[in-house]
């Protein structure tokens, strides 16, 4: 799947190029219903971590950007984001694919590797179990909580809205930018199908690692305001 940039030579709503005064009033009138949309959104729901409704949430965001740009634009961006988006909900789809092409799970090495990498600073103990000793209080949240809730949400987002950014202001750094993104996101589809990993919160369900505070599971909470671990989810010991 090759990403193509487009060459112009004049100005296009996408472009980056200031709009005109009546353009500015749009941009500035979309982009205000939008934002309180997407805090709506937040406050009902959660913040969003499926890479559909990902690409969705900037769909929007760049028509509320470039509210004067003819619908042909706005479509564009659906046609040149197609292949990321096919990679990225394969990927999801491949984090269980290896169950049915009878490939092992890998649980021990994984633990083995985060012991040879970080037990000098964590005296010999699995770095998740070292760091919920000391900094996870259950039933309170800390200030690095929720900090670390926004990190582990940053993972979903961050590159798309570098994509989404710069989409609108160079098609050619965006075309290079998506070839490496869409290669990196392949690689992980096929570590996760050829090398599958146990998390550290399912060897611990399932006996690998003492647990040191029950797990309630891989969800993330309808808001970041009750992180209920250090590194939010997937890493609980």
């Amino acid at each position: 799947m090759a990403v193509q940039a487009e060459h112009k030579d004049i100005t296009t709503p996408g472009s980056g190029e200031p709009p005109p005064p009546r353009g500015r009033r749009r941009r500035l009138i979309a982009v205000a219903v939008y934002l309180v949309a997407v805090l709506a959104y937040w406050k009902t729901i959660g913040l969003p971590t499926d890479p559909v409704l990902i690409f969705l949430f900037l769909w929007v965001a760049i028509g509320a950007w470039n509210a004067a740009a003819p619908w042909r634009e706005h479509l564009r961006f659906v046609r040149d984001w197609a292949p990321l988006i096919v990679v990225l909900v394969a990927y999801n789809f491949s984090r269980g694919a290896a169950d049915n092409l009878g490939v092992p799970l890998h649980v021990t090495q994984p633990i083995h590797a985060d012991i040879w990498l970080a037990g000098w600073a964590t005296g010999g103990k699995i770095p998740t179990v070292w760091l919920q000793e000391h900094f996870y209080t259950p039933g309170h949240v800390h200030w690095y909580d929720v900090l670390g809730g926004f990190v582990y949400f940053s993972h979903f987002v961050t590159a798309m809205i570098v994509a989404a950014v710069l989409w609108v202001r160079s098609r050619p750094v965006w075309a290079a930018f998506m070839r490496r993104f869409i290669a990196l996101d392949a690689i992980g589809l096929a570590i996760y199908v050829i090398y599958p990993m146990a998390p550290p919160w399912w060897a611990s369900e399932h006996g690998y690692i003492a647990a040191t505070h029950t797990n309630p599971g891989c969800d993330l909470p309808v808001t970041l305001s009750a992180v209920p671990r250090v590194t939010n989810c997937g890493w609980d010991a």
